[in-house]
């Protein structure tokens, strides 16, 4: 390695510590969109009523999923206000309507110190009309900021992009256009926008991915000129740009389902494109382990695939479930949907939006385990974020699973927020950061703030402690027969259980709807209590054994709903 090779690999090191300070969490996902600081260990215990390990809490106006940034000894939120309580409808549904709200918004921009949670500053950056609608579980302010320390950067949806100073001062502004995010298949679905900027080298990056004009570009951070802007031929996204940096080149990577993308940081060239994948493009690429990790769902395929930072070119595969030698490893319908996915050390962690957590080993897509983290029907938005050794999971009604970092699943407790969560939280100092409904809620040990009262929705949806399961009875194999009353009418279901030595496997029958099978995730049995599990369904059968009567009293869960079920054995094939 010659002088000026060494020269200028000490000046990029000192290029990016100095954007990303020691506590810094300076763009959605922090640090490169990894969702990962490993300085300190997080807290995997706290309790919102009494206050305990909880640092401070602070209401924050308006209805918005934009996570919180932290740069120095300042936490930034954006927000959008409006002047009567906006609905928020949560929970698992494919409705694809839009909010039927019309008053004018204000958008604002707050600091908040880091220690105490105090309001240093709000800003308001433009009141309007919003000239796109949102969806009923979106915001009118989706997009997360960003900071380089000294300015911050923010997307208000069709408002444009803004960029303050650090007391809060406008110090440009850019027009981007109708950012007209929304269902593809549908001209009146709108959805709100999501994608969130991010600053490199003194360039602020923007993907617009719209229904009509998509675009990805960079403005000169000081004064908001633009440097390049390349057009795009895709559906509308909500994915964030990510820079992947290697010693051949710095590109900034996009998700997409026609067009996810690298694009030359310098000049904006497409270096390389790949087609296919879930039609509604939402999680973040996330560059670790030597690849570049992209997912996508929705439609016939949600594919996890590993991208070779070198690729170049056209790199679509035959189909999803493909490689080539661009893409090292594949897996065609083990993506998400929502959630960004997460990297620790050697294992790659996706959880899709009705809460299946999937660990991969990231160098060669082989699958840990793919398990349910959830007992109860609750959807998943916000992305996971770690501090290495564990993964903290927050569903949409504010219960926080915190999982260990490793090959099995090991969910180490549940915790709760006061109430819903849509935004992925922040990491600084040993401290997670928060964006309920209502606050901005801090996190960290020995923590003792007034405490806080849990909502209804919260109360109504409070998770129940893990359990294990065992093996159950050997008495257990064979086929199980019941019928489900659903509104007026009925539908027939069979489970055929089996012995798989360690274990027991099984199928699940519905014999009134073409015989549909499905396999069980997991047969076990806690306390008496035999547990037939199907996440491909997010359903689950839990029953007494009557062994006088040779019948499994119980009931049947699926999502929110719970209907009684008693299956009866049936005798052997031929008797």
């Amino acid at each position: 390695m010659n002088t000026q090779t060494i020269f200028s690999s000490v000046l990029l090191s000192l290029v990016c510590l100095a954007q990303n300070a020691q506590g810094d969490w300076p763009q959605y996902r922090g640090p490169s969109a990894s969702g990962i600081d490993e300085s300190h260990a997080l807290p995997t215990s706290w309790n919102v009523e009494t206050g305990e390990n909880v640092r401070w809490h602070t209401p924050i106006p308006g209805l918005a999923h934009s996570s919180p940034i932290v740069a120095g000894d300042r936490v930034y939120v954006a927000t959008a206000v409006s002047p009567k309580e906006a609905e928020l409808k949560v929970g698992l549904y494919g409705d694809i309507d839009s909010a039927n709200d019309s008053e004018a918004q204000e958008w604002r921009l707050l600091a908040l110190d880091k220690a105490t949670g105090k309001i240093l500053w709000n800003t308001l950056a433009v009141k309007a009309i919003p000239k796109v609608q949102r969806h009923t579980k979106a915001s009118h302010c989706n997009s997360t900021p960003a900071t380089d320390g000294r300015h911050v950067a923010a997307i208000f949806g069709s408002e444009g992009l803004f960029c303050f100073d650090t007391e809060g001062k406008l110090l440009w502004k850019k027009d981007l256009g109708p950012m007209d995010s929304g269902y593809y298949g549908s001209a009146t679905a709108q959805w709100g926008f999501g994608s969130s900027p991010i600053i490199y080298d003194g360039k602020v990056i923007v993907l617009c991915d719209v229904k009509r004009g998509s675009f990805i570009a960079t403005f000169d951070l000081n004064d908001g000129r633009e440097v390049w802007r390349t057009p795009r031929n895709d559906v509308p996204t909500w994915g964030t740009p990510a820079l992947v940096q290697t010693k051949e080149r710095t590109q900034v990577v996009v998700n997409g389902w026609h067009e996810a993308a690298g694009y030359d940081f310098a000049t904006g060239a497409k270096l390389w494109t790949l087609n296919g994948g879930g039609d509604i493009p939402v999680p973040t690429p996330v560059f670790a382990q030597g690849f570049i990790f992209l997912t996508s769902a929705h439609g016939n395929w949600r594919p996890m695939r590993a991208i070779r930072p070198e690729a170049t070119g056209d790199i679509t595969p035959e189909d999803p479930d493909k490689t080539n030698s661009s893409i090292a490893w594949a897996q065609g319908r083990k993506g998400n949907y929502m959630q960004t996915p997460l990297v620790a050390g050697e294992l790659l962690f996706g959880c899709n939006d009705y809460g299946i957590l999937t660990c991969f080993d990231a160098k060669t897509g082989n699958v840990h385990f793919s398990e349910r983290l959830s007992r109860r029907g609750q959807g998943f938005t916000a992305s996971p974020v770690s501090d290495g050794k564990h993964l903290y999971f927050t569903s949409e009604v504010g219960n926080v699973f915190v999982v260990a970092a490793e090959q099995k699943l090991n969910i180490t407790g549940v915790r709760q927020l006061p109430d819903t969560c849509m935004a992925t939280p922040a990491i600084s100092d040993g401290m997670l950061l928060f964006r309920t409904r209502h606050h901005l809620i801090a996190i960290g040990e020995g923590g003792r703030s007034e405490g806080m009262p849990l909502s209804s929705q919260t109360v109504a949806n409070t998770e129940p402690p893990p359990i294990v399961l065992k093996k159950p009875d050997a008495a257990l194999v064979g086929d199980w027969q019941g019928t489900l009353q659903v509104g007026t009418g009925t539908l027939r279901v069979r489970f055929s259980i089996r012995d798989a030595g360690a274990d027991m496997k099984g199928t699940m029958n519905s014999l009134d709807q073409g015989n549909a099978k499905v396999e069980l995730s997991r047969v076990g049995d806690h306390e008496g209590t035999v547990h037939l599990e199907m996440d491909a369904m997010l359903a689950h059968f839990e029953g007494r054994w009557n062994e006088a009567k040779d019948e499994l009293n119980g009931e049947w869960h699926q999502l929110d709903k719970s209907l009684p079920l008693v299956l009866k054995r049936l005798p052997p094939e031929g008797k």
